[in-house]
């Protein structure tokens, strides 16, 4: 089921009279999330090689798609109110399909708050391109091609895959890994309209030629099969008596995924669990091929390093690289910050903080007359990542307090943040000058049409998180500690959740709203790892302890 960015389901469908599913939208294309994401590296899981010795390419297939299971749906929170005007809500899980026939309320599945928290939180922390890498269900095209092939009498071994080139190319990959080939091959199809469509005839001699079609059951694999002109194109060779005899092949059909649902002549609709007119896109970047010049009917190769990972990125999830998210614990501890926050901003020990900060002089930080010792880094270990929030609206860090955290602890930090602006955006500046590569800007994904790259840090932004909620906590569980520097409400709410998900946290006492609020809060003092300190050389300190 497909329409627009949100894999096709429907936006809104009722489920009673006044209950609704609304499925937040996901742009689905793997270049942009590879590009936008640093490469296929999940965000918070290692990825680790499933044990499937003994098994066979059925029983190993099963358990790829068991251990992706989480990934093959779109998870929802239905809000609304019933008659009586009480406030209802639910959470649903919905397969992911290309169908605009299918109805959510035909397919949804209700959940618990806690199936809907755990998944969620896979899934962001997962990060999109891995979501969509490990949507395809593997086991599921191999029984499907099994009963497309079977009707006629054939068996897998008598099947060789051909991807129509280019849109075909990558999900021939797949397929060929599905069915556990060893090799696969592509053929360009010209989908003109009418009659005029044509094939790449050259390549065709060359599959000719090598013998691969003869006595095959060719299975022609294509990212969508709507209107069927690349149908109409091959049944003019591969029904043709005089080009059957040239051929020698046994007999042919074509998969893809169709957007009714429906079936063409020798075509069988299948279900890539991706978005393929998103995912498939034709791009170079993707698929490693181009038009050959002048002509519709060639490609040529055009490899390159984008093209080579998305494609090893794919094709190691039917090997059985899988991702650990056995521990889940910090990662849905998270979601607890949320209530506290609110408690938090309507309490009056926050209108208290902020009285005082309004009413009180700046506080000194304590670095007058005090040498910055560099934190050395022999190598041996990756550095440790510090994720800086704080006042993002100005900035009310001196310089020489900014260079004497940069100072102190380039050597051991990367640093992070979640803006370019204020006492954050100072501090990235700073060590990005100080060291080559140790600043990296993040922000949320709906901003990425915004403007990609910043003169400020020299790179690009990492997107990640589709909600602010999501690109909150993304930033926070992608650091392994975290410097508070001022700041107001959005500083709290970093600093909560920083609090929830473990990490190591520093906060000078009196400094910024959330400074002043932190030195008598209980809420936060309850949290070991939630450290108020006087100055900035006791944070340095601090920071310096997390490698001994």
């Amino acid at each position: 089921m497909m329409m627009g960015m949100s894999m096709g389901l429907s936006l809104r469908q009722s489920l009673t009279q006044r209950l609704v599913v609304s499925i937040p939208p996901m742009n689905w294309s793997l270049v942009k999330a590879f590009e936008e994401e640093e490469g296929d590296q999940p965000l918070r899981f290692k990825k680790e090689h499933l044990d499937t010795s003994g098994m066979g390419l059925e029983e190993r297939l099963q358990a790829v798609d068991d251990a992706n299971e989480v990934f093959r749906f779109a998870y929802t929170k239905a809000e609304g109110s019933d008659r009586n005007g009480k406030k209802r809500t639910g959470h649903y899980k919905i397969p992911l399909m290309r169908d605009y026939n299918v109805e959510i309320d035909d397919i949804k599945i209700k959940i618990s708050r806690d199936e809907y928290d755990k998944a969620t939180t896979i899934l962001n922390g997962a990060g999109r391109f891995q979501r969509i890498a490990r949507a395809v269900p593997y086991h599921q095209l191999h029984q499907d091609i099994k009963g497309f092939v079977g009707e006629g009498g054939y068996s897998l071994e008598d099947v060789v895959v051909v991807g129509v080139d280019r849109g075909g190319r990558l999900p021939s990959f797949i397929m060929r890994e599905a069915l556990g080939k060893d090799e696969s091959y592509t053929l360009k199809v010209d989908q003109a309209s009418g009659s005029s469509g044509e094939l790449d005839r050259e390549k065709l001699n060359e599959l000719m030629e090598s013998g691969v079609l003869k006595d095959k059951f060719v299975l022609f694999v294509d990212s969508t099969v709507d209107s069927g002109r690349q149908i109409e194109v091959l049944r003019r060779y591969f029904d043709s008596d005089e080009w059957k005899e040239r051929i020698g092949h046994r007999e042919w059909g074509v998969v893809g995924s169709n957007e009714n649902g429906h079936d063409h002549y020798k075509h069988r609709n299948i279900n890539w669990g991706l978005n393929p007119d998103e995912s498939f896109e034709d791009n170079p970047l993707l698929m490693g091929v181009d038009y050959a010049p002048g002509t519709h009917t060639r490609v040529v190769d055009c490899p390159s390093r984008t093209s080579e990972r998305i494609k090893s990125a794919l094709l190691e999830v039917p090997r059985g690289v899988i991702l650990d998210t056995s521990d889940l614990s910090g990662l849905v501890d998270i979601k607890k910050a949320y209530s506290q926050f609110d408690r938090a901003v309507e309490s009056q020990g926050w209108r208290k903080a902020q009285d005082r900060y309004w009413s009180q002089s700046r506080k000194d930080l304590g670095v007058s007359g005090v040498e910055s010792v560099a934190l050395e880094h022999d190598g041996s270990s990756p550095r440790k990542r510090l994720l800086v929030v704080g006042n993002g609206s100005e900035v009310d860090l001196s310089e020489e307090e900014a260079r004497y955290v940069v100072e102190s602890l380039a050597q051991g930090y990367d640093v992070i943040g979640g803006t370019p602006s204020g006492n954050p955006g100072f501090v990235l500046d700073l060590f990005r000058q100080s060291r080559e590569g140790s600043a990296q800007l993040y922000q949320p994904r709906y901003r990425s049409d915004e403007g990609a790259e910043t003169e400020q840090f020299g790179n690009k932004v990492i997107f990640h998180g589709e909600t602010k909620p999501e690109f909150r906590e993304n930033l926070v569980q992608s650091a392994d500690a975290v410097l508070v520097l001022g700041g107001n409400e959005g500083t709290l709410r970093e600093t909560i959740l920083s609090a929830y998900a473990g990490k190591p946290t520093y906060l000078v006492s009196g400094f910024g709203v959330v400074g002043h609020y932190a030195e008598r809060a209980k809420s936060l003092k309850k949290f070991d790892n939630v450290h108020v300190v006087k100055t900035l050389p006791d944070v340095v300190e601090g920071l310096k302890q997390l490698y001994k």
